[in-house]
């Protein structure tokens, strides 16, 4: 995997690009089998990339090149001379320092857009860890989101804040909608690579809710967009892989518009997840 620097001298890879050394120890990824692909005989590999990311220097965009065993030769994986382009690094989910509760289910309905300041009545032995859950009996009770949003010291935010959405209501009825503030919280997350970090509660219903998280400065917004939440409290924390500088690799380099999403800070520095898959 290869990838541009978003900032410095080597910005957009003016001078050389970065990149990952192989991967090889790529899974059967058995979560993207459906009867189609069955039927037609193809199999799915997935590749991961866990690459330290320099939160001064950031990434602007990414891409792969692989190299077939069987004869084929060398693929490069660019979406069509394009790259996959991060968005923006300013504001960012940190789902490892979030997490989620069960509490006894209230009587309030499901566009309840109550904040943890006015639910203070919330009694601690009736709450419990929780990392997932089956549909069934899980929506008798409510689930308390505690929610961590790192945003970069230099952007000075007037707002931040995030938009929820769960379809996955008791019933499917009505869906849950709400939008919550969020306050700075330096002494429970000092600030760190750069990076402060906000914090808030939602109280949801659901069992699939999802996140747009928003952070506002003067007359720019900027947004990370249908963030879930599904793996709280057991996101999955991998090592990063080795990483090498490479000089004259920027001919490679793609450049356009299409956007893909930065993955989210971790407790010491940011990090980012590429996921590939192929066809086989």
């Amino acid at each position: 995997m290869y990838w541009c620097a978003a900032y410095g001298s080597d910005k957009n890879c003016a001078n050389r690009a970065f990149s990952s050394l192989p991967a090889s120890n790529l899974t059967d990824d058995s979560s993207s089998i459906s009867p189609v692909t069955s039927s037609l005989g193809y199999t799915f590999a997935r590749y991961e990339f866990v690459v330290p990311i320099d939160p001064t220097v950031s990434i602007s965009k990414f891409w792969f090149e692989v190299d077939d065993k069987n004869g084929k030769g060398v693929t490069k994986h660019n979406n069509g001379g394009k790259g996959y382009v991060v968005d923006q690094d300013s504001v960012l989910f940190a789902p490892m320092l979030s997490h989620v509760n069960y509490v006894a289910k209230t009587n309030t309905t499901s566009n309840d857009t109550t904040t943890s300041h006015q639910r203070r009545s919330l009694h601690h032995e009736s709450l419990y860890r929780r990392g997932g859950g089956p549909l069934g009996p899980a929506f008798a009770q409510d689930k308390v989101f505690s929610l961590v949003v790192a945003v970069k010291s230099s952007f000075s935010p007037s707002r931040v804040y995030l938009d929820a959405t769960d379809v996955a209501t008791p019933n499917f009825t009505t869906p849950f909608s709400a939008t919550v503030d969020l306050a700075l919280n330096s002494s429970s997350y000092p600030t760190m690579s750069g990076y402060n970090f906000y914090y808030g509660r939602v109280t949801s219903p659901g069992m699939q809710m999802t996140i747009d998280v928003h952070a506002v400065s003067g007359q720019q917004t900027l947004t990370q967009s249908f963030m879930q939440t599904l793996l709280l409290d057991n996101a999955p924390l991998l090592d990063p892989t080795n990483v090498t500088m490479v000089n004259g690799k920027t001919s490679g380099a793609p450049v356009g518009v299409r956007h893909m999403k930065i993955g989210a800070v971790g407790t010491s520095i940011t990090g980012l997840l590429g996921a590939f898959l192929l066809l086989g």
